[in-house]
């Protein structure tokens, strides 16, 4: 069995390979750079028409790349900044959070669409469920608002929360700063919680990997099954161990990538849980912010830490650096928050008031979870249709699950015997989720495998 990207998406990024081959600049090199005027606050997100968003300290800004610069699109202002990351919808509409006002729902132009009022939202990010959902934390509790602005359903929690993330089964995952990490069904209903002791800082966004293995911190690395069963957690064996306040990310070959919440240094762990490798790559003497690293579809991990943006293998050799002009002051910053890596391989970073956009290696590949929210929109959801380990039925043929990204999407499904030849098993519109798929003409065949595209 396996999942793919829409036939679309495989024939432009060949294209594109064929024609750029020649021109390819030298990774780390830096493009161009866009100057705010004021300290960036959110990780940038990229809307459908390849506009790069982003928080200021004043307003939520979208800028628009031309290739070798970049110019203003709109600006929103908002009177106490923006501090937590936008996400964008599949129709290009954005939602953010404003500290002390609520949520906001802005056109693609950067027109108002609706707001939702909320005394307090602290730093949560939106996340957008398959079926156009919005799942936000605001005045401790967990609310789902329609994609026109209503309230659905809201859930209390216990006091500040992270920010949430939609498994492919729209299992609803956030943590609360006080040590606890919720499951909340679709419609509300609590699914099972667990509540860590240490409070040592919970991470604010949890990371799924292809299993549907649920990642996060609290001192140490934390791994959970879909049923709530803690798995297994990092050992403390040194101070490198303390990932307190980080938010992780899962490479293609099931890596973990997550940051020291004291030092900033980078750390690689097994899918069973065994550090691999640590790369120290911030200043000493002070506790910079953990942002989040990104991964590319070669393994390339590119983090943001002091006032560097840091390309790190697979193995943990830097391969290239790009930093800020100037030092920053003693105890200070200007990575304060995560990259993120385009559709072509471009890294779009933060330092300070400036937004960089470097040179990257490759594209994102299909790594569960490979940066900051998941995805370059900032969705908090896996963005390609996922398919549940086929059953075998009592008359020999085979049935299964489709999980759409999105709902009111066609999906086609091909069967394989042999994954060279592929041909067509039926299609649909997806209205549920998940979609139950039937193979009847399996009963001859000792294996069949699947793969799932999607289209508008």
């Amino acid at each position: 069995m396996s999942t793919f990207l829409p036939r679309p998406l495989i024939l432009a990024a060949g294209l594109m390979g064929a024609i750029g081959a020649s021109a390819q600049p030298v990774p780390g090199t830096v493009l161009w750079t866009y100057d705010a005027g004021t300290a960036i606050s959110s990780s940038p997100a990229i809307t459908p028409d390849g506009a790069i968003c982003f928080g200021t300290t004043t307003a939520l800004t979208a800028i628009t790349n031309a290739g070798t610069t970049a110019s203003n699109k709109w600006t929103f202002p908002v009177g106490q900044g923006v501090t937590s990351s936008p996400a964008v919808a599949a129709d290009g509409t954005v939602y953010f959070l404003a500290s002390g006002l609520g949520c906001y729902a802005l056109n693609p132009d950067g027109s108002t669409k609706w707001s939702y009022a909320f005394q307090s939202t602290g730093l949560s990010s939106p996340a957008i469920g398959a079926d156009g959902t919005i799942y936000i934390v605001g005045d401790s509790s967990l609310y789902a608002l329609t994609p026109a602005g209503a309230k659905k359903w809201a859930s209390p929690v216990n006091g500040q929360s992270g920010s949430p993330v939609v498994s492919s089964d729209g299992t609803v995952y956030f943590t609360s700063f006080a040590g606890s990490l919720y499951a909340f069904n679709p419609d509300g209903t609590p699914r099972w919680s667990y509540s860590i002791q240490n409070n040592s800082g919970m991470g604010d966004s949890a990371a799924i990997g292809s299993d549907g293995t649920v990642y996060i911190t609290q001192g140490p690395l934390f791994a959970f099954a879909p049923n709530g069963t803690n798995l297994w957690q990092t050992p403390a064996q040194s101070s490198d161990d303390f990932f307190a306040k980080s938010s992780p990310v899962v490479a293609a070959d099931g890596t973990i990538y997550v940051v020291n919440g004291a030092s900033g240094n980078l750390a690689a762990v097994s899918p069973s849980g065994r550090v691999l490798w640590r790369v120290p790559l911030s200043v000493t003497g002070y506790s910079p912010p953990t942002t989040v690293p990104a991964v590319d579809a070669a393994g390339m991990i590119y983090y943001c830490v002091s006032n560097a943006v840091w390309a790190v293998s697979s193995q943990g050799q830097i391969q290239w650096v790009v930093n800020y002009p100037a030092m920053p002051p003693i105890g200070g910053y200007y990575a304060a928050t995560s990259p993120v890596v385009g559709p072509d391989g471009t890294i779009y970073a933060a330092l300070g008031s400036k937004l960089y956009a470097i040179a990257g290696t490759n594209t994102l590949g299909s790594a569960p979870w490979p940066m900051c929210r998941q995805n370059p929109r900032h969705t908090g959801k896996l963005e390609k249709p996922a398919l549940g380990r086929p059953q075998k039925r009592t008359d020999a043929n085979f049935q299964f699950e489709l999980y759409p990204q999105q709902l009111g999407l066609t999906y086609a499904i091909e069967s394989s015997t042999n994954l060279n030849t592929w041909t067509s098993l039926t299609s649909f519109v997806a209205t549920s989720l998940p979609m139950p798929v039937t193979d009847l003409s399996a009963s001859n065949s000792p294996s069949k495998f699947y793969r799932a595209f999607s289209s508008p």
